[in-house]
């Protein structure tokens, strides 16, 4: 039988995501079940994006768990993101396990209108 114990050391994972492209920029989903807000960390630099987060074990320890199914605790993820966003402009919001980061397109990339001159 499975100590309870190592089961609460977790381990480190990338967690799932899926991106949405639109006309302003990309909109990416990643899931991070069980993490709270104040866990989950979003830097950037140059042009990669990353989110570190850590999910605490909600198990009490007197509990025997039945399916001794190890989780993750920690989630890691790196995406390296097109020059035409602008990580500048990126927002997150966090809701029932899943991280939605938004990032607009770059002014400079995005389409404009040319006038032809008389």
């Amino acid at each position: 039988m499975t100590n309870t114990a190592e089961i609460s050391k977790g381990y480190t994972q990338a967690p799932k995501y899926s991106t949405i492209t639109h006309d302003e920029g990309v909109h990416i989903h990643i899931d991070l079940p069980g993490v709270a807000k104040e866990a989950v960390s979003i830097t950037s630099e140059k042009q990669q994006l990353k989110i570190v987060a850590k999910r605490e074990n909600a198990q009490e320890e007197s509990w025997s768990l039945l399916n001794q199914v190890e989780r993750p605790s920690n989630y890691e993820l790196a995406l390296n993101v097109h020059s035409d966003l602008d990580l500048a402009t990126t927002s997150a919001q966090l809701n029932k396990g899943v991280l939605k980061v938004s990032i607009l397109k770059r002014e400079d990339s995005l389409p404009k209108k040319i006038n032809i001159a008389d």
